[in-house]
């Protein structure tokens, strides 16, 4: 796994400064927490559902490669055809392992947004429950299939998920300011900052 650690801005403010000084780059999410939820409904021709062991994981990771790779909520070019050429080049068999374990576990519950013209996953997003706790992960959307609420119908099924697991908290880091407008129209209210440190790429 990539050498990385978070920690809370607000009350730890000095992590960053010596993390920085250490050679770490440093960024900083609106961290979030979730009040009353308000549910969000795939658009037409798509729909959302929890992933389970028989579905193609290793393309659910390329999925979100591809999203990750191309950061923000603009639309881009970038869809299927490029997330079945990771496929194509072969997923690290460790990964796959490892979510087909957390998976079958519950360690990691897994949602995706699926383009019912061709059975094909275009947005996908985690949550990872504790307890009564969970968090919000890795919510991606192909830039080709951006800005039509597919991404915001992924989350909205994983809260519906984790609050029927009895989870009282749910919480996300959002990857910036306008992402976390997004996350606000779904009933999430920011409550603080997230750090984030790794080698400097």
């Amino acid at each position: 796994m990539p050498e990385a650690f978070e920690w809370l801005v607000d009350l730890v403010p000095s992590v960053g400064p010596a993390a920085a000084e250490s050679g770490l780059e440093i960024t900083e999410h609106p961290l979030m927490y979730l009040d009353i939820l308000v549910p969000a409904r795939p658009p037409e021709g798509f729909e959302v559902r929890i992933v389970t062991d028989e579905d193609d994981l290793a393309m659910l990771h390329a999925v979100a490669e591809v999203g990750f790779s191309d950061a923000g909520t603009a639309v881009g070019s970038a869809g299927v055809e490029e997330a079945e050429e990771i496929v194509s080049r072969g997923t690290d068999a460790g990964r796959l392992s490892l979510m087909h374990e957390r998976l079958a576990a519950g360690l990691t519950v897994t949602a995706a947004g699926i383009d019912l013209a061709t059975g094909k996953p275009v947005a996908v997003a985690a949550h990872q429950p504790v307890e009564a706790t969970t968090e919000i992960v890795g919510v991606a959307t192909l830039p080709e299939f951006r800005r039509r609420g597919i991404g915001a119908a992924v989350t909205s099924a994983l809260v519906r998920d984790a609050l029927e697991r009895d989870c009282r908290t749910v919480f996300l880091s959002a990857d910036d300011g306008e992402v976390a407008h997004i996350y606000e129209g779904m009933g999430f209210r920011r409550v603080g900052t997230a750090g984030a440190a790794k080698p400097s790429s």
